[in-house]
């Protein structure tokens, strides 16, 4: 719209998308590198405290980053400074601070809240403050902070001291339509589950629940794993398990656009209710009906606009779901026609994009 947008994106190369936005690589294959040594990190307790949740560690990245931020920023002349999740934040917030520019902050969840239910972390340890202590100073010190939900935003209020809360903006990610989705085959049943294989995205409990229905149901999932991890889920399914890998998007949604059904199998978890499922804008982009945990805040959308089923987290409820929604066929058809119309609405990436303008106007 006319907006200048530079995206500092590490391991990236830089280029330039159109005539108002560019990507600014940075780090190379050592940023890449370095992030998958991260991830590997979360595998075990001890060994996460010792290396990325070590505050000392955690206050190095912070200030290695401002720096480096700090010699984006006053080449580019920046107006506004956004950075997401807690360590970027806080390095744009001192970046801003220095050039007097207006900073905010976006979440996409809360990392304390993660590392808790991850066991990696407990409230009494010295890592969990600190990183309860940088969240609150973000919180503090932004001039504006967007959460994707409304239920972060009342976590936020509920839970830290906060002078305006009029800075919280809740800004539901969007997403850009397909085609108007067309009558799928009624011979198929593919269900699927699209997204990352991490122990908090609920697998578990879609592969028992699958295990439960007829085995005439075809379990999909789409996302990056291990041969051992991949032999671990099939013997839990007792069935084979299709897991598929795209690595180009158009492929990915046309993949998705010949499923029957795709599922949210997120537990109860804080963390599951204070972020957003991308994957759930996937499926409504393609028309695909959904199954979602019942656990309030994003979920009850599903229901609200008709789209699909919320279950209680457990295999026999998600089961019946299951059975419920391949048996009848005028019911899916019209939750395939509602979920495509909710990525028309609701989630809209005009929208979630005039959300966050009015977000910058209100800066400036």
């Amino acid at each position: 719209m006319g907006h200048e947008v530079h995206v500092l994106a590490p391991g990236q190369p830089s280029k330039k998308m159109n005539q108002n936005l560019s990507i600014d690589g940075y780090g190379g294959h050592l940023a890449v590198h370095t992030q998958s040594l991260t991830k590997r990190a979360y595998a075990s307790r001890r060994f996460a405290r010792k290396t990325v949740l070590r505050p000392r560690m955690l206050k190095a990245v912070i200030r290695n980053l401002e720096r480096y931020v700090t010699r984006w920023a006053k080449q580019l002349r920046l107006d506004i400074i956004e950075g997401h999740q807690e360590l970027a934040a806080s390095a744009c917030i001192s970046v801003a601070s220095k050039l007097r520019i207006q900073s905010v902050s976006r979440f996409h969840n809360v990392w304390f809240e993660e590392c808790l239910e991850l066991g990696l972390l407990s409230e009494t340890d010295n890592e969990f403050q600190f990183l309860k202590g940088l969240t609150a100073s973000v919180i503090e010190h932004s001039g504006s902070i967007i959460t994707p939900t409304q239920y972060m935003k009342e976590y936020f209020r509920t839970n830290f001291a906060i002078s305006d809360r009029s800075r919280i903006v809740p800004v539901p990610p969007g997403i850009c339509a397909r085609q108007r989705p067309t009558l799928r085959s009624t011979q198929e049943k593919r269900t699927v589950y699209s997204g990352s294989l991490n122990e908090l995205e609920g697998l578990s409990l879609y592969l028992e629940a699958a295990s439960l229905a007829p085995k005439s149901l075809e379990v999909s999932i789409c996302g990056k794993g291990s041969k051992s991890t991949i032999a671990q889920f099939e013997h839990s399914l007792g069935q084979r398990l299709h897991l598929h890998w795209f690595e180009r998007r158009e492929d990915y949604l046309e993949y998705l656009s010949n499923c029957q059904l795709g599922v949210v199998p997120w537990g109860w978890g804080q963390s599951r209710r204070l972020g957003f499922p991308m994957k759930l804008l996937d499926y409504v982009a393609v028309g695909l009906p959904v199954i979602a945990s019942k656990i309030g805040s994003w979920s009850d959308l599903v229901e609200t606009l008709g789209f699909g089923m919320l279950s209680e987290p457990n295999p026999v409820d998600w089961a019946e779901c299951f059975r419920r929604i391949m048996e009848d066929e005028p019911l899916r058809q019209s939750m395939s026609i509602k979920a495509w119309e909710a990525s028309n609405d609701e989630f809209s990436s005009d929208k979630a994009i005039a959300k966050v303008l009015k977000v910058y106007e209100e800066l400036l």
